[in-house]
């Protein structure tokens, strides 16, 4: 005979949802890259003035980083 375990199957549960949820998550995701080109010597400021308007959904994408200058 099996033991009842208090817990076990909500966790579960709720793992499985969490799961589902994530995996929605990127199939919605924005798709496209997302292209920034900054000077190293100011990255924070450069960066956050080239992020700080762009949505949740666009910032998903992927990130593409060019420094101004630098080959690579």
């Amino acid at each position: 005979m099996f033991a009842f375990v208090p817990g076990v199957l909500d966790f579960e549960n709720k793992r499985v949802f969490f799961r589902r949820e994530i995996d929605k998550i990127k199939r919605e995701s924005h798709s496209d890259t997302l292209n920034l080109h900054i000077k190293r010597s100011d990255i924070f400021t450069e960066a956050f003035a080239q992020l700080g308007h762009k949505t949740a959904r666009e910032l998903r994408g992927n990130l593409n980083v060019n420094f101004t200058g630098e080959v690579g």
